[in-house]
């Protein structure tokens, strides 16, 4: 049988112990017993005869007494208890971590303020009863009764209700902190907790007729007049010292329909995910090989899911707005000795004509406030975030009359989930109009690609000289 790890998955699938001359089994698979055979040949250590054993059985118990030397290399470091609750909680996402957290210090709080209300006489306290064991050292049938009453009670520090998507928040968030810590539990499929299902959904249609709650706030699409006003005032672009990292930010949550800025704050300079490479009809482009994200996290769950691989070719019509040389640019401004674990980093305060950024990498609040922060400069109105190049991405494609398998393979969505992240389009709302409307007719002409006009080029011209004397003046 060979030695190697990989070959033992690949042969025998099962082994028997051979038994020692006492007729114990402690050998092992193979028949070796290293306790035996260490015992044996220190005895001949001791002997300090070179005659007493022949120089190929000298050579074959050295060569054995290594690989059982080698089997040390096979076990790391010790884990202790402690140890391991650190991995688990390590590996919780934070978000999921701050949300489960916040939930059961909500109950707790509620309970408290009950209990207090109950003994110190404030309300009736018939049929009222008293809410003991904190949340991990509650029952099922305590759990259900707690809660049960706590979708109904519980309320925000202003004294108003929550909206009834919120409370099935908290509820999940309780869920995932007992499971965590306790026990695993299913609060909405669990019979057990028949009497918190009926009373969170009693809840959450009461909620939804008064209209609490029931329209979601979505970060909204970044048009292609919006993108081009950010083009335009220079908002994005290698133009200034501090702004190289930005484009790329916008290109790669764009054309890689990438989430909110953790999985920009994710993209690493060693082993990258974004590859430079160059196709058989010699274009180049970028290649995205997803490792980790939020629904393939790598664990396993996520063991038989095929990670996310989508291309961005270089934009040859507008080579100033091109992803693979903003990709480029940024790359030859960053120093030598850039982290290997980040692609993003904070730039100098004195940049000099090779070098534009620091070794520091740029933080997960810089990345997640990046769109924000740019159509606010820009005067854009409306609620926008890094989420919105991910629905811009899906709703460009959409409108575009893309398959959905396509959109999905951009996006990465396993369901039809991506169908939350696809807008519908002013001009798609007008034809629907006209249509209802009975008007006949051509509809309106779809948008046409983005166009760079003699002004917006003139100002970009105007920068680069600029930005090019501030050089010749630095050095």
């Amino acid at each position: 049988m060979s030695d190697s790890d990989q070959d033992l998955f690949i042969t025998q699938s099962s082994f028997r112990p051979v038994e020692s001359d006492n007729g114990s089994s402690n050998d092992d698979m193979c028949g070796f017993s290293p306790t035996r055979f260490l015992n044996e040949f220190d005895a001949f250590q001791c002997a300090n005869s070179d005659e007493f054993i022949a120089d190929g059985q000298k050579s074959e118990i050295l060569n054995v007494k290594a690989k059982v030397v080698d089997e040390t290399l096979r076990v790391g470091a010790l884990v202790s208890d402690s140890d391991l609750l650190k991995i688990y909680d390590e590996n919780i996402p934070a978000n999921t971590m701050k949300k489960m957290q916040w939930s059961a210090q909500l109950f707790e709080r509620w309970r408290n303020e009950r209990n207090r209300r109950i003994l110190e006489g404030e309300v009736e306290t018939e049929n009222l009863s008293v809410i003991e064991p904190s949340l991990l050292q509650m029952t099922n049938d305590e759990i259900n009764f707690s809660l049960a009453r706590f979708v109904q009670e519980v309320k925000k520090r202003d004294g108003s209700n929550f909206p009834g998507n919120t409370l099935y928040e908290i509820i999940m968030g309780i869920q995932k902190y007992v499971s965590e810590y306790a026990r695993i539990v299913k609060f909405m499929n669990d019979p057990i907790f028949k009497d918190l299902q009926r009373s969170l959904d009693c809840v959450m249609k009461s909620r939804a007729k008064s209209g609490l709650g029931v329209h979601k706030k979505q970060a909204q699409i970044i048009t292609f007049a919006e993108e081009n006003i950010l083009w335009d005032k220079m908002l994005l672009g290698d133009y200034t010292l501090s702004r190289c990292w930005t484009p790329n930010c916008i290109c790669f949550g764009l054309n890689f329909a990438l989430r909110g800025g953790q999985e920009h704050r994710n993209l690493r300079h060693k082993n990258s995910q974004i590859q430079l490479r160059v196709d058989g009809a010699g274009r180049k482009f970028l290649e995205y090989h997803e490792d980790v994200s939020k629904s393939n996290q790598g664990g396993l769950k996520s063991r038989k899911l095929q990670p996310k691989v989508t291309r961005a070719y270089e934009n040859t019509d507008m080579p100033e707005r091109c992803i693979v040389r903003l990709y480029e640019r940024y790359n030859q401004l960053c120093p030598s000795d850039r982290p290997d674990g980040a692609y993003y980093l904070y730039p100098l305060s004195k940049p000099t004509t090779i070098c534009w950024y620091t070794n520091r990498p740029l933080g997960h609040n810089a990345l997640n406030g990046t769109v924000a922060r740019m159509c606010k400069q820009a005067g854009i109105d409306g609620y926008r975030s890094n989420h919105s190049l991910r629905a811009t991405a899906a709703t460009r494609l959409f409108d575009a009359n893309v398959d959905e398998q396509l959109i999905c393979e951009k996006t990465g969505h396993r369901s039809n989930a991506v169908r939350s992240y696809k807008r519908t389009s002013d001009r798609q709302q007008q034809n629907i109009s006209r249509i209802l409307q009975g008007h006949v007719g051509e509809p309106p002409k779809k948008l046409a690609c983005i166009q760079l006009t003699s002004q917006s080029i003139a100002k970009r011209e105007d920068a680069q000289v600029s930005s090019d004397s501030q050089r010749r003046s630095e050095v």
